[in-house]
């Protein structure tokens, strides 16, 4: 069931991961934080 959870959650796991790792990534250097690597976690 956790499985179906995450799915629903997360449909395009992928996409979130991209989109989130760099936006995040983006958003932490404009902030002047090193917080990249928190995306990959």
């Amino acid at each position: 069931m956790t499985k179906t959870v995450e799915s629903r959650e997360h449909p395009m796991p992928i996409v979130n991961i991209i989109k989130g790792c760099l936006f995040t990534d983006f958003l932490e250097l404009s902030a002047g934080k090193n917080k990249a690597r928190n995306c990959q976690q």
